[in-house]
């Protein structure tokens, strides 16, 4: 796998430490829940951009998967056969 098609490099993905902050120096209950609300969001976007190109890497090599795994019970089959 390429370092640009890496799982956790992409630009799609929000930069947390900014929220934290944001939850951090919030001042107030309402202030405070709209803060927390933000990072709940971002780190909700950001679970779901990981879940995607976890999804595409897998259908990537899904052939390769599927391969190995016939291989194997191919395997498994002539060793209880015996």
């Amino acid at each position: 796998m390429k370092d640009d098609d890496s799982l956790f490099q992409s630009e799609l993905y929000f930069d947390m430490g900014e929220a934290i902050e944001d939850v951090r120096m919030a001042s107030g209950g309402k202030e405070t829940a709209a803060a927390s609300a933000k990072l709940m969001g971002k780190a909700l976007c950001n679970t779901g951009v990981f879940a995607g190109k976890l999804s595409v890497s897998i259908l990537k090599n899904l052939p390769a998967i599927v391969e190995e795994a016939g291989r194997k019970a191919k395997e498994n089959k002539e060793k209880a056969g015996r």
